[in-house]
């Protein structure tokens, strides 16, 4: 080979696979990019994933306590309707024992 041949093949082959060697390293680096950014997307999901689920769980444990909340409501306003017209009922028979006498 001739030196020009050497020379043409350094002065063409060198910048060549200069880029090939950079377009390489170039690509791994935006492919371990997208890859943090994947898993970050990942792992935020999974977070609202896991929020989702005890946001559920405390949803459903506060209709249980307003459920038993209600029944209480319930109780008491039997209770105290009941001895409203158990009062009622008296103060009729005390005014009946008035009339008697």
């Amino acid at each position: 080979m001739s030196n020009e041949t050497i020379f043409l093949w350094l002065m063409i082959g060198v910048p060549v696979i200069l880029a090939i060697v950079l377009g390489a390293m170039e690509k791994r680096k935006e492919e371990t990019k997208i890859k943090k950014i994947v898993n970050g997307l990942q792992q935020d999901e999974e977070q609202r994933l896991s929020q989702l689920v005890e946001d559920e769980r405390k949803k459903a444990e506060l209709k249980g306590e307003v459920e038993k909340m209600r029944q209480r409501v319930q109780h008491l306003e039997k209770i105290a309707t009941d001895k409203g017209v158990m009062l009622a009922d008296e103060i009729e028979a005390l005014r009946d024992r008035k009339e008697v006498r």
